[in-house]
């Protein structure tokens, strides 16, 4: 598994909007440098259903990425730009890429 630090210790990293924008650089990372079926951590929103189990997911950097959300879970509870820590899996096909919801949680 590979995770995005969740709390910052301010006397380590005193610069809180460089960590900001490094973790929202993730995403773009991802899209050129994740393996399929790799286990990511992001933080941001879903900003619109693009159909009955997709969504576009925006990260903190406003960087977008298609999420599938399983009808085998209960997501209900996520409502439209609610911040949210997802855990999701990499599906990366030779000309799309997108991520499968495993987890998330309100942030």
């Amino acid at each position: 598994y590979r995770y995005i630090m969740q709390r910052v210790n301010t006397d380590v990293f005193p610069d809180i909007d460089a960590i900001v924008s490094n973790v929202s650089q993730v995403t773009e990372h991802l899209k050129k440098t994740a393996k399929d079926d790799e286990i990511v951590r992001l933080e941001g929103s879903l900003v619109e259903q693009l159909k009955h189990d997709k969504y576009l997911f925006k990260d903190t950097n406003g960087d977008t990425i298609k999420l599938e959300l399983d009808d085998d879970r209960d997501w209900s509870f996520i409502e439209k730009d609610m911040p949210l820590e997802i855990v999701a899996k990499v599906d990366k096909e030779l000309m799309s890429f997108e991520l499968e919801l495993i987890n998330a949680r309100p942030k």
